[in-house]
């Protein structure tokens, strides 16, 4: 059954010509530029899911103890802020900072529901050598958070370049993976979607993108003067299937519904991206009617085949 949720992706970053005289006085400087980029850029897409930048509130400055500073002056008053904005709008927002979390520094992003409640909070990995230098404390989890519209994990910037953590990811069969970062990560972004069969929402600063979960470019904007936003309706009753076995299959299911089911095959891949454009059917009964074989089950068969055939040799 057609599950539709929209997307939006911030790649904005507080700008140098924001001129911000002292930390207490950038606070609510800060506040007010964010609050104008979301009610102007961000809202107006009316989205269900809304990421943001890695420590989309730092602003540059000449020294990392003047961005400290601003950070004890700030303290958890964005928290409140986006909290609100969610609640406001009606939607989850991921807020990623530099965030004093029980008396030790974090790169953190928190998750706030329709309600402006914390609906989780992730806390990054996988630091940059130079985050450490703050004593910046990295975090062990990798939570999967049960929204309305389907399920989100997380990861940010560096953790990208990380296997265990992508494997981690990957366990977790997540709809939607929110990435917050300060750099895009090309291929990497593409394997965490294609290998999570998940949607990648990356937030990346001056390179938002969303990813299918066969890692093909869903929306984007790679070029920041004209947008700082992507923004998509993605479908999370969606299954990848293998072409082999079932690509024979695909004119009769379009034959009987048309436009109802949408198969998307990307160059070169082997396989379907397949969802359900109806409310009349889910994926899974789609897959009974047809005996389709998912991806993942076909690879599990070969892997199972190929052991079977090592055994006799």
């Amino acid at each position: 059954m057609s599950r539709k949720v929209k997307v939006c992706v911030s790649g904005e970053t507080i700008p140098a010509w924001l001129k911000i005289p002292t930390p207490q006085a950038g606070v609510e400087i800060v506040r007010d530029y964010l609050q104008d980029f979301l009610d102007k850029q961000i809202m107006v897409h009316r989205p269900d899911l809304a990421v943001m930048t890695e420590c989309c509130d730092r602003y540059p400055v000449s020294s990392k103890d003047e961005l400290y500073e601003f950070y004890e002056a700030r303290g958890d008053a964005y928290r409140g802020f986006f909290a609100e904005k969610a609640k406001e709008n009606r939607c989850y927002i991921a807020y990623s900072a530099i965030l004093k979390i029980d008396g030790v520094w974090r790169n953190a992003t928190e998750l706030y529901d329709r309600e402006g409640k914390v609906a989780g909070i992730y806390l990054k990995n996988h630091l940059f050598p130079d985050e450490y230098l703050r004593d910046t404390v990295p975090g062990t989890e990798l939570p999967l958070v049960k929204c309305d519209f389907g399920t989100v994990t997380f990861a940010t910037c560096f953790d990208l370049n990380f296997e265990e953590l992508r494997h981690r990811c990957r366990a977790l069969k997540p709809d939607i993976i929110a990435f917050s970062s300060a750099f895009h990560g090309g291929l990497l972004q593409k394997m965490w979607a294609y290998e999570s069969r998940a949607y990648f929402a990356g937030a990346c600063a001056r390179f938002p993108e969303i990813l299918s979960p066969q890692g093909e470019p869903v929306a984007h904007s790679h070029n920041f003067f004209y947008s700082s936003i992507a923004a998509a309706e993605l479908n999370l009753d969606r299954e990848i299937i293998h072409l082999d076995y079932n690509m024979g299959k695909f004119p009769a299911i379009k034959a009987k519904y048309g436009d109802k089911v949408k198969i998307q095959t990307p160059d070169y891949l082997g396989s379907v991206l397949m969802t359900s454009e109806s409310d009349e059917f889910t994926m899974d009964e789609i897959i009974d009617e047809f005996k389709l074989i998912r991806l993942d089950d076909y690879l599990a068969d070969c892997v199972e085949k190929r052991e079977e055939h090592l055994r006799k040799s």
